[in-house]
C-alpha cells in the first residue's frame, strides 16, 4: 500500500498538469487564429436582444478548427461568439457580416465575412431564426 502523501502528490501532480495543459492550449488557440485581431474587428458589445444559445458547438477562424468549442448565441441583431479557448474575449457579428448559411444534412454552417475562413457549425432548428433575423442573408443547399 501507498503512502497517502504519495498518493495525495501524485494526484495534486496530474490537476496541476490538466491546469497547465488546459491553459497552454488557449494561449497556442489564440494566437493561432489571431484572436485579438478578430476581437478588433468584431468587438463584443451589449446585446440588444438575447436569443437562443447553442453550446459547445464546432467552429473555425482562420487555421484553428475546433471541435465543440464555441458557444454561439443567436441575438436580435447579429451572432455572439464566445470560444472555450478565450472565454473572457467573445466577439460579435452583425447580420450584415455574414456571408451565407450552407445548409448541409442536418446541420447549418453561418460562414462569416472575414478576411481569414471563419464559420460556426449549428443545429439544423436554427435556420428559421436565421432567416427572421437576417432575411438577406444567403442560404445555400449543400448536397
Amino acid at each position: 500500500m501507498r503512502h497517502p502523501i504519495f498518493l495525495a502528490l501524485v494526484v495534486g501532480g496530474v490537476v496541476v498538469f490538466a491546469l497547465v495543459t488546459r491553459f497552454l492550449f488557449a494561449k497556442i488557440a489564440f494566437l493561432i487564429c489571431g484572436w485579438e485581431k478578430v476581437t478588433s474587428r468584431y468587438p463584443a458589445r451589449h446585446i440588444k436582444e438575447t436569443g437562443e444559445v447553442y453550446t459547445r458547438r464546432t467552429g473555425a477562424v482562420g487555421p484553428l478548427q475546433s471541435l465543440r468549442g464555441f458557444d454561439v448565441q443567436l441575438a436580435l441583431d447579429g451572432l455572439a461568439i464566445t470560444p472555450d479557448f478565450a472565454r473572457n474575449d467573445p466577439i460579435f457579428i452583425p447580420w450584415s457580416n455574414v456571408r451565407r448559411v450552407e445548409v448541409v444534412d442536418t446541420t447549418i454552417d453561418i460562414q462569416i465575412d472575414y478576411q481569414k475562413s471563419m464559420w460556426f457549425r449549428l443545429p439544423h432548428n436554427a435556420l428559421e431564426i436565421i432567416k427572421a433575423r437576417a432575411p438577406f442573408v444567403s442560404v445555400v443547399e449543400v448536397t
